[in-house]
């Protein structure tokens, strides 16, 4: 593509904006811009896939991960700007993401290993080992992004071993501060990586000297996505760790303000609120300066700062109602319907009709993950494992587009 064409019409051909006033986001993004990919459907092909292939691979899911039909899969609105023919990649990679950090979660609270689990589970899924399940969807996504970009591919490998490393506090420990606490908690929320599978979809790679350059800018949005994230998700958190009789700490800025202050949950929900806005707004300010004619300043460096803008507010639409943390937004989470729910719920709340927009990929190579087709046609749900078929192509060539019925 021609480097003349703007960055707004570079953006605007994957993705379109979508007002914030259609939220209530209790202040959070003053002055943001959400944007949506065109190619949801991709998104959600992708979370779908994953889930079939960690069923096959590693055992039962029942979790939510990505997937929200009415604000938006969490590629599609916290990543808008990814390719088109990486898109269902990124999206399947951030499903797994979440798997994974719910399986650590419960190991983290049952004292278990997560590669011991199996144990535990029905018997009609022991025959699996979910510790070889793991290194093997692992290594064949690491593969499947080598083969579409290599120069893309090292950035995610490294901050994937940085995120899967870190180790959570014991059990009773209390962070000292909120800086003590950010300085774990934006490693351990993934910031980083999913910044990289950003950088990936977008088919960017950064300098050192541009890393550098960053650096600085980037640690507010990382601190808001982190905080944006503990207040958006404390209430299913708090109610899970209540019910807990092992959990002695919650990893969560609100719990954390609830014993550093000695304050309810209300007074404590208020105080990371205002934290995050003051982060949001320092990125905001931190990225105008530089854009002002700071030293390395360039349009590729203001791109990138934009899509970290549009993750802020991505990430603080779609946890509004996502069925991750709300309870009554949940259905069937493995059944691949999110197409036809997406086509009820954005006439409804946006008044725009769903396009499912499918990018063209290269013939299927042997010896890939298992991963699901649209399964579009006809109004079909994607929930045939014999239909599966992990895809990495740079060929965006034809892209069909078609409308769902509600």
């Amino acid at each position: 593509m021609s480097s003349h064409i703007s960055s707004r019409a570079l953006d605007d051909e994957v993705s379109y904006v979508v007002p914030l006033s259609n939220y209530g986001t209790d202040g959070l993004c003053r002055d943001y811009t959400l944007r949506r990919s065109k190619w949801e459907a991709e998104a959600n092909a992708g979370s779908h896939e994953a889930r079939m292939d960690w069923m096959k691979y590693i055992g039962p899911i029942e979790e939510f991960g990505g997937c929200n039909p009415i604000n938006g899969n969490f590629s599609a609105v916290a990543l808008p700007l990814t390719r088109p023919d990486r898109l269902r990649l990124v999206a399947y990679l951030l499903e797994y993401i979440f798997m994974y950090d719910n399986m650590v979660e419960v190991a983290n609270a049952d004292g278990s290993d997560t590669n011991n689990q199996h144990d535990q589970r029905p018997q009609e899924w022991r025959y699996t080992d979910p510790a070889l399940g793991k290194t093997e969807m692992q290594a064949k996504m690491m593969e499947q992004l080598t083969s579409m970009d290599p120069s893309c591919t090292g950035r995610v490998k490294r901050t994937w071993k940085e995120t899967i490393s870190i180790v959570s506090p014991n059990k009773g420990t209390l962070f000292g501060s909120l800086e003590e606490y950010l300085d774990f908690r934006v490693v351990d929320a993934g910031t980083s990586l999913v910044e990289a599978l950003l950088l990936f979809g977008m088919g960017v790679t950064l300098t050192e000297e541009e890393d550098a350059i960053l650096d600085p800018i980037r640690k507010p949005c990382f601190a808001a996505l982190s905080l944006g994230n503990d207040y958006l998700s404390f209430d299913r958190e708090y109610l899970e760790f209540l019910e807990s009789e092992d959990e002695k700490t919650l990893k969560n800025a609100v719990w954390l303000h609830m014993q550093w202050d000695s304050v309810g949950v209300d007074a404590a929900k208020k105080t990371v609120l205002e934290a995050t806005r003051k982060y949001e707004a320092q990125f905001l300010e931190d990225c105008a300066q530089f854009q002002r004619g700071s030293k390395g300043f360039s349009e590729k460096l203001k791109r990138h700062l934009d899509a970290l803008a549009y993750q802020v507010s991505g990430n603080v639409v779609w946890s509004l109602n996502c069925p991750r943390y709300c309870p009554d937004h949940r259905y069937d989470s493995n059944a691949g319907i999110e197409d036809q729910l997406t086509a009820k719920a954005m006439p409804e709340f946006l008044g725009i009709e769903y396009k499912v927009r499918i990018a063209q990929r290269a013939k299927e190579a042997p010896g890939q993950l298992a991963v699901m087709n649209s399964g579009l046609e006809n109004g079909r749900s994607r929930n045939s494992s014999s239909e599966t078929s992990l895809t990495a192509s740079d060929d965006t060539g034809s892209t069909p587009e078609r409308s769902v019925s509600p």
